[in-house]
């Protein structure tokens, strides 16, 4: 997702944290994906069926959003606007679009990306700082109000928001680390380490909850070996290579509403910077189907319940 000038716009939004956000399913019915399409001229938020079919642009999402994530009942969904400036909610049934915090709230350089809480009162946002810790989270109600960080010292992006009320989000440099935690910020656990990206450290693991909150998925590097898709228990036992794609690399990976399917971004060819397409998988990894087949990327944001 990184070159030409449509993925020189997804490096950049990368660069800075912002393009990171590919969110667990709620429980559900297995509704809608909803994906970026970057061509050389656009970027355009889109939603498809998990069998390829209905394939159109998302109704009434304003120009340049990103970083969409559903509410539970699937009404509605959160997403990042103006640049990286602001995060706002959409509702699905009226169309209309709400500003619920601005980066200058936060004394945010950027906002990356949201998730909602179960019940959508509540949203973690990952805001982007000139200053160490580069990568904060703050808990904020939907209406904008009482915004709380959470994070620590250590810098934590692409959060995610679970059934079980756990907070999943991850730190990416030398290393790759994996955290979770209370809604306040408390009981943090360190559930994984994996090595970074030996070409780009700035990429991370987009870590994404099951329907029932037991299992994280997550893509990673094994030294310098491409990226496959892993999954591990919440409590970070288990961890096991759940998807492995030979001269392919894997970017993005999330859970159907119905924690039956498992949706991934991979790219066509052997090459980092390759084109990605969507591919739906069993949640054991089998099963394999591509659903987009446009040769531009096609980079996964949220799978809305029905």
């Amino acid at each position: 997702m990184r070159r030409k000038p449509a993925a020189l716009i997804l490096a950049l939004l990368l660069t800075a944290g912002i393009a990171t956000s590919a969110e667990a399913a709620f429980p559900g019915g297995d509704g809608r994906i909803v994906y970026l399409r970057f061509t050389p001229r656009a970027m355009t938020p889109r939603t498809i069926r998990p069998d390829g079919t209905g394939d159109h642009e998302l109704f009434n999402a304003p120009s340049g959003a990103y970083s969409f994530n559903a509410s539970s009942d699937g009404r509605k969904l959160a997403f990042t606007t103006g640049n990286g400036q602001r995060i706002a909610i959409l509702d699905r049934l009226t169309g209309d679009s709400t500003k619920v915090i601005s980066a200058t709230t936060l004394h945010a350089q950027l906002l990356s990306s949201a998730a909602f809480s179960p019940d959508a009162s509540k949203l973690v946002i990952c805001s982007i700082h000139r200053r160490a810790p580069t990568e904060r989270l703050f808990v904020v109600s939907a209406d904008g109000s009482g915004a709380t960080r959470i994070s620590g010292d250590a810098s934590m992006c692409s959060p995610d928001w679970s059934t079980t009320d756990r907070i999943v989000a991850a730190h990416v440099g030398r290393r790759t680390k994996i955290f979770t935690m209370d809604p306040d910020g408390g009981n943090v656990i360190e559930t994984v380490t994996r090595p970074s990206l030996e070409h780009n450290k700035q990429v991370g693991p987009v870590p994404s909850w099951s329907p029932d909150g037991s299992q994280i998925v997550f893509v990673s590097a094994a030294g310098k070996q491409r990226t496959d898709v892993w999954r591990m228990d919440a409590d970070g036992t288990g961890l096991a290579r759940l998807i492995h794609t030979p001269y392919r690399w894997d970017w993005v990976a999330l859970y159907s509403p119905t924690g039956t399917k498992i949706a991934v971004s991979t790219t066509t060819g052997p090459d980092w910077y390759s084109p990605e397409e969507i591919w739906i998988y069993d949640a054991d990894g089998t099963g394999r189907v591509r659903i987009t087949d446009t040769k531009v990327d096609e980079y996964l944001q949220t799978w809305i319940p029905i």
